[in-house]
């Protein structure tokens, strides 16, 4: 089922219940403002090597299991739990700027990153590239992770 039909359904169901149009005018689903293209494994290869913390990882996409996302994943160390939420909340403020958000995940001075293009699939493009270019430029203005001691 397309998005219109969907929205077309979503108006009916509506008016069954009640609700009245404003105009006669057909429903139009919107439009993406941006046209994206998935990379293709080799376009992934060739920019990973300049990103090599970054790795393709393939899995289940909840809830629509068999269906399976790809996406960039990378775990950054940070020298502190603060440091980490900061890293978070800094990227943040990029992210809405650029409206293209991450899966991200914060476990004490670790910040994990996945990042994939909800709009064609789940599926890498070049606006997760960027982001993934950002982010290493960010993680650069961090102390280095504290060496552990054990003992």
């Amino acid at each position: 089922m397309t998005g219109e039909s969907d929205l077309t359904l979503l108006l009916s169901r509506l008016e069954e219940l009640g609700f009245h149009r404003k105009t006669d005018r057909p429903a139009r689903y919107p439009k993406p403002l941006i046209n994206l293209k998935e990379l293709s494994r080799d376009e992934i290869m060739e920019e990973l090597k300049q990103l090599p913390e970054w790795e393709p990882i393939i899995s289940d996409i909840p809830g629509k299991e068999p269906l399976k996302r790809t996406e960039f994943k990378r775990v950054y160390e940070f020298a502190s739990f603060e440091d980490a939420m900061d890293f978070m909340h800094a990227a943040s403020k990029h992210v809405s700027e650029v409206d293209h958000h991450p899966r991200w995940e914060n476990v004490w001075r670790t910040v994990t990153v996945w990042l994939s293009t909800w709009d064609i699939g789940h599926k890498p493009s070049r606006l997760d590239l960027d982001l993934a270019r950002f982010l290493e430029d960010l993680r650069r203005s961090y102390p280095p992770p504290k060496k552990r001691t054990w003992g």
